[in-house]
């Protein structure tokens, strides 16, 4: 498809994460709960970076992204594993957990700010 002709969009919510990386519980068990939640997400990847979404919208003109964490076990080591963003990707944003009531509060946010959140 000729980039002229795709549609220009931008995906408010992409979650892109590396289970070798950092430990994704919601993946690695199964809950009932979660699963009348959103699915059967036995299948979904374990690892799920940028070149992976990429190239599963390659038939759309990704203009911009808001990244979200994913649930891990350790936020920041997630945020600050993130690589950066592609350029074609034009605007972007990121949202990641941040626990108000952690003793070490301002770490986590100097953390999530020195990446650009």
């Amino acid at each position: 498809m000729h980039a002229s002709t795709k549609r220009h969009v931008v995906d408010a919510h992409v979650h892109l994460y590396d289970g070798g990386q950092n430990r994704y519980e919601h993946l690695e068990l199964w809950t009932l709960c979660f699963k009348r939640f959103i699915g059967d997400y036995s299948t979904l990847p374990r690892r799920y970076l940028f070149e992976d979404y990429l190239g599963d919208e390659s038939a759309l003109e990704i203009d911009g992204m808001v990244w979200h964490e994913f649930m891990s076990a350790d936020p920041l080591r997630e945020v600050d594993g993130r690589s950066g963003w592609p350029t074609r990707c034009r605007s972007h944003g990121d949202c990641g957990l941040v626990d108000f009531l952690a003793p070490d509060l301002e770490r986590g946010l100097r953390a999530m700010r020195s990446a650009g959140m």
